[in-house]
């Protein structure tokens, strides 16, 4: 029979700190062992900035796309699902934007213009790329922190905008909307 360690070996290189994790009784007296438990510490990289959030909305649609050579040509319809993705610094109240609000000015702007409509008096070519454009530009002269779309015409099949990343400033990677005041 193997003899038992007092307590098990820890790697060096780990911040540790001992916890009891049993008694054992084997034949020739008590043994405790102890195992390395990561202690707290701060992550090395940097706070992420700017905070992202991202609201999921959905609406159902017709459409016709004449020039393609399959089934979409004829009038037929989607479950659309329309990810917005907003992003900036915490306000004082610890929050980009209120997800009240953000789902109040998608609703105006697009899901109340779009459900349960033909997409073809939207856009004369209402392809999922140029529903995404046109639903970013409606949204972003909403004055909304807009760094992302994605829209859904099936669960498999998704078209994604996402905002130029300007350089150099304050916060390097950060798309600015109107700092001064909000249209929402």
């Amino acid at each position: 029979m193997l003899p038992v360690p007092k307590t098990l070996p820890v790697a060096p290189m780990l911040p540790v700190a001992p916890t009891v994790l049993a008694h054992l009784h084997p034949p020739n007296g008590p043994v405790t062992m102890t195992v390395a438990t990561a202690a707290p510490m701060t992550s090395p990289a940097p706070r992420p900035t700017p905070t992202r959030l991202t609201c999921s909305f959905t609406f159902e649609a017709a459409h016709r796309l004449p020039w393609h050579p399959g089934k979409c040509a004829g009038l037929h319809g989607h479950s659309y699902r329309l990810d917005v993705t907003v992003a900036g610094p915490l306000d004082d109240n610890g929050i980009v934007m209120d997800f009240d609000d953000l789902h109040a000015v998608v609703h105006r702007r697009v899901i109340d213009q779009w459900d349960h409509s033909d997409l073809n008096t939207v856009l004369d070519n209402p392809t999922a790329e140029l529903l995404a454009n046109r639903a970013w530009d409606l949204l972003a002269e909403a004055g909304i922190p807009l760094v992302g779309i994605r829209l859904w015409e099936t669960p498999q099949s998704w078209v994604e905008l996402i905002a130029q990343v300007e350089t150099g400033g304050d916060e390097a990677g950060v798309t600015h909307a109107s700092d001064a005041t909000h249209a929402w």
